[in-house]
């Protein structure tokens, strides 16, 4: 009872706090610095570093850590500010070799070359590492993962018991490392704010432009909320607004809505779909597998059979067919792993369960930790509790809401989650069929900006704006110019019109429902 009148007491007085300003540094922080060359093609020059900052600036005896960065100087100096670039995740981090794969099997890493290589023709560009990050050069603590029992072949998955297994391993291990004398509560989205303004502040910048997708989205919108005056514009792609850290159900679900309505009017398929329909016989899938688990044998080439229990939410855990890779193969997939299960195929599903759910697994801890910051307002949390996918999708935000009470990151309040009217010039990309972040977010933020403009992409996934740039470069070097318009002599409302509201991916192409089965078709990879 008196641990938790204390977190209760320290989360008031950071909520109290979370608007102010940090403690402001007697001298520069220390910088350690490597030259940087991005050749093969793209020319680019800067620094590689570790800046030196507190890990946690709560705490008055926090150790410091090296929070990685790269700059590149711009090929053209100009007066304009530069361009801080804020990754996913949480968890994802900027290095050297990301680019390097342009050349060999990446496309993401092409895309994003074009992109930076574009940015970086008349502004610095800051390529920012997520402090914590498992793949961040210089000290990424959070590299090391708590493990938990997911479960076993003879039982469905339980996310209650997951959840609670989760939780115990989560706060035995944070507890682990404060007794080493690290600080896990450093690990949020205040103080990833506060290393942006640090790297500010140390080359004696002014304003400065941010580029961010998904959770970089957050971050930009995050950093925003603190200093707007710092703020000269914003491209933002799978937008994630600061209320926005849990995931909409509904979101999910409309994104299969517009998949299932184009199979079913695709003339190659549709007669071998179900005849209630693709939402319709998910619905009828859950129903079976609420009344009664399936029991289903697995022959496995070259292994023992294998016989697994299967229930509801294995179902909704994997709503899509895991074995696809990528995002737009895992659309493309859907409609026939939706037919199999209801024709009462289960295997694929089934082999999904022993390799994902069976025995133990392990997570990352700075993602859940930086998450978990964020939080969610109470009254967004009941809008989600109370969304009608919830009955088809189960609990979607399961894993913070089971991890919330143990986490040590203070979380913000409701203050720093709300959005106001802002001038700053904002262009955002956002996919129909983003699955992670709905394209109601995109939306719900336009409500904010006076300068704001929306390009909506037909069939666009997670990662649109590089499936965009990869598809169109000449319409990619068009969006690119946001960030070299003076809105001083161009008003924006006047640049917005050069650019379109909307772009088409092509249509989705669908796997074959008749033929090998997907659970046969695993074994060609």
């Amino acid at each position: 009872m008196k641990i938790k009148i204390f977190l209760l007491l320290y989360s008031l007085i950071i909520g109290q706090v979370i608007m102010a300003q940090p403690p402001q540094y007697v001298a520069k922080p220390t910088l350690l610095s490597n030259p940087l060359y991005l050749g093969y093609g793209l020319g680019l020059e800067g620094s590689d570093n570790l800046m030196m900052l507190p890990e946690n600036r709560l705490n008055p005896t926090s150790r410091k850590i090296g929070v990685h960065f790269m700059r590149l100087k711009a090929q053209q100096p100009s007066n304009l500010p530069p361009i801080f670039y804020l990754r996913g995740g949480p968890g994802e981090a900027a290095y050297p070799e990301e680019f390097y794969r342009y050349f060999t099997r990446s496309n993401h890493s092409k895309a994003l070359a074009f992109e930076i290589k574009q940015l970086n023709k008349k502004r610095d560009v800051i390529l920012m590492s997520q402090r914590g990050a498992s793949r961040s050069p210089g000290l990424p603590m959070f590299q090391f993962k708590y493990r938990y029992l997911v479960g076993s072949q003879d039982k469905p998955l339980d996310p209650v018991k997951v959840g609670q297994r989760q939780a115990k391993a989560l706060k035995k291990r944070l507890a682990h490392y404060k007794k080493q004398g690290l600080d896990p509560a450093g690990y949020d989205i205040i103080n990833l704010t506060e290393d942006i303004e640090d790297v500010r502040k140390y080359y004696g910048y002014g304003k400065i432009a941010l580029v961010g997708n998904s959770f970089g989205s957050q971050t930009a919108l995050a950093y925003h909320k603190r200093y707007p005056k710092q703020v000269d514009r914003m491209l933002l792609s799978a937008v994630e607004p600061l209320d926005h850290a849990y995931d909409d159900p509904q979101g999910v679900w409309e994104v299969l809505a517009r998949v299932a309505k184009e199979a079913e009017n695709n003339p190659k398929i549709k007669a071998q779909l179900p005849k209630v329909g693709l939402l319709n016989a998910l619905k009828e899938i859950v129903k079976r597998l609420e009344k009664a688990p399936v029991k289903v044998t697995l022959n496995i080439p070259g292994k023992k059979s294998q016989t697994v229990i299967i229930g509801v939410h294995d179902f909704q855990h994997t709503l899509f067919h895991r074995f696809s890779r990528g995002r737009r193969k895992r659309l493309e997939s859907w409609p026939k792993y939706i037919t199999e299960l209801y024709n009462g195929d289960y295997r694929v599903l089934a082999y999904a369960a022993l390799r994902g759910r069976v025995g133990h697994d392990s997570e990352e801890i700075m993602p859940i930790q930086m998450d978990n910051s964020l939080g969610i307002s109470a009254k967004r949390e009941k809008t989600l509790n109370n969304r009608p996918a919830v009955r088809w999708l189960g609990d979607i935000n399961a894993e913070y809401k089971s991890t919330r009470e143990v986490t040590t990151s203070p979380i913000v309040n409701d203050d720093f989650r709300t959005h106001t009217i802002t001038e700053v010039p904002v262009l955002m990309i956002h996919g129909e069929m983003d699955r992670n972040t709905p394209l109601s977010n995109a939306h719900f933020l336009m409500k904010y900006l006076k300068n704001g403009h929306l390009l909506q992409t037909t069939r666009g996934t997670h990662g649109n704006k590089w499936q965009l740039f990869l598809r169109d470069e000449k319409l990619g070097a068009k969006i690119l110019e946001f960030m070299a318009i003076d809105f001083a002599k161009t008003p924006f409302q006047e640049y917005k019109k050069t650019l379109p509201a909307r772009y088409e991916f092509p249509a989705l192409d669908f796997l074959p429902i008749e033929g090998k089965t997907l659970y046969e078709s695993i074994w060609d990879k």
